[in-house]
């Protein structure tokens, strides 16, 4: 039996031999194994890392852009709005003019007119008044001409409403109600021919 027990003991210590073998072979395949995955996992933290820096930079030129472009529709409606409303109301303006013809004040002062009033006299003084004395036309919304061929002209215009009976107020259309100064200030710039 000495044989065999050798043999057996041999084995047997060949066997431990081998599980210690493997086992060692085990555990620095582990341990490799584990330092791989160490190593990935910090590769994968560095790179969350990077993206996450990589978002707040995206995050940060989305809200720079959107202020931008805020700031450009406010600079544009800013710059709209009052062109908006001079529009309006120079349309409103020249709408109004067309249409409507100013009504009479019910309580308003007569103007006073420096046009000269027609004189049937027999001194030549009255019918052409001085020219040293200044031709100025007063409108009904207190516009005072200079004096000049418009002013002049509105004189004229003045006398010969004064002339037909439609002074203070025309009552004929298309100036119906209207100040005879106001029209023969109008007519008047447009030709000044008008009243001749």
């Amino acid at each position: 039996m000495s044989i065999v027990d050798s043999i057996r003991s041999k084995v047997s210590e060949a066997n431990e031999a081998l599980a210690g073998a493997k086992k060692s072979w085990q555990s620095d395949s582990l341990s490799r194994r584990e330092k791989e995955l160490a190593e990935h996992e910090r590769r994968l933290a560095q790179r969350k890392a990077e993206l996450d820096v990589l978002l707040q930079e995206l995050k940060a030129l989305e809200r720079n852009r959107f202020k931008q472009a805020l700031r450009y529709g406010l600079i544009a409606l800013g710059a709209a709005i009052p062109s908006y409303i001079v529009g309006v109301n120079s349309a409103q303006f020249v709408e109004h003019s067309r249409t409507s013809a100013p009504a009479p004040l019910p309580a308003q002062k007569p103007q006073q007119v420096t046009a000269p009033l027609p004189f049937h006299a027999d001194t030549d003084e009255q019918q052409h008044p001085p020219s040293d004395q200044p031709s100025t036309v007063t409108t009904s919304s207190g516009f005072t001409l200079p004096p000049g061929p418009i002013a002049s002209c509105a004189k004229r215009g003045v006398a010969y409403f004064i002339e037909i009976g439609s002074y203070p107020t025309l009552h004929s259309d298309p100036d119906a109600g209207r100040t005879a100064e106001d029209v023969a200030v109008e007519r008047c710039t447009r030709t000044t021919t008008a009243f001749q």
